[in-house]
């Protein structure tokens, strides 16, 4: 049994010119059902399609998975274009993200579905074998970004407004991922903060597009020293919201 999860296009933009002529593209992801294909040391495919696409010379994707529970092994290039060029994948494990750009030199397609392809994992814990897409563009004649799709959770559906979710895992030891959310595009500040009040590192300084993020913190310094064992900040500020959460560093 399979399940088909719908990745609707709610698209928010940091740079409007994105907001191109596939605005209508959709892409989802057929996933095997936990009664087929997600046992231990099985391998899983994921499959991503895509519909309504206009006139496309290219496709990129992020597809993220838990490291813990799912292991990369390889792609597979479906029927999108007739003559695929595919950059990647690139197994960025350290970010749990597959990156894959699927490109043609021929001119571009128009389809109403298609199969951009299929990702394979070996399955190394069942209950911690979910990916979603982390992000999803479609590229021009010169398999540059023209329509840029902000899945936010990967559910098309945006924040309600900005805020700090927390970090998992927590305590910790050496990193942590830290999420957070904005409800439209806007300057974005995330420090990590010491007991004594100190910025010991600064993950985030800029603006950034509407849904919801994820950073890594290492446990270093912005020097790229490691820090003491302890109790530490985050300390976000985005769209007139400011939020502080505690965490503790175990080494």
């Amino acid at each position: 049994m399979k399940r088909t999860l719908v990745i609707l296009s709610a698209l928010a933009f940091a740079v409007p010119a994105l907001a191109g002529q596939n605005a209508g593209a959709r892409p989802t992801l057929d996933v095997p059902g936990t009664e087929s294909g997600r046992l231990k040391n099985d391998v899983m495919e994921v499959r991503v399609d895509i519909s309504q696409l206009n006139a496309g010379n290219a496709v990129h994707f992020d597809l993220e998975y838990d490291t813990q529970g799912l292991a990369f092994v390889d792609w597979e290039a479906g029927d999108l274009f007739a003559d695929p060029l595919v950059f990647g994948p690139f197994d960025r494990t350290e970010q749990g993200v597959v990156d894959v750009t699927v490109a043609t030199l021929h001119g571009a397609v128009t389809r109403e579905k298609a199969n951009v392809g299929v990702v394979r994992f070996r399955v190394i814990d069942p209950e911690r074998s979910d990916v979603r897409l982390r992000t999803f563009h479609t590229g021009d004649a010169n398999w540059e970004p023209d329509t840029i799709i902000d899945l936010g959770k990967g559910v098309g559906v945006l924040p309600a407004s900005a805020g700090l979710i927390g970090n998992a895992p927590n305590p910790f030891n050496p990193t942590t991922k830290i999420r957070y959310a904005l409800s439209n595009a806007a300057p974005v500040s995330l420090q990590i903060i010491d007991v004594s009040g100190r910025v010991v590192r600064t993950l985030v300084n800029g603006v950034q597009s509407a849904g919801e993020k994820e950073v890594t913190w290492n446990g270093k310094t912005d020097g790229g020293k490691d820090v003491s064992s302890g109790v530490y900040f985050m300390f976000f500020e985005a769209d007139g919201r400011k939020e502080q959460k505690k965490m503790t560093l175990i080494r």
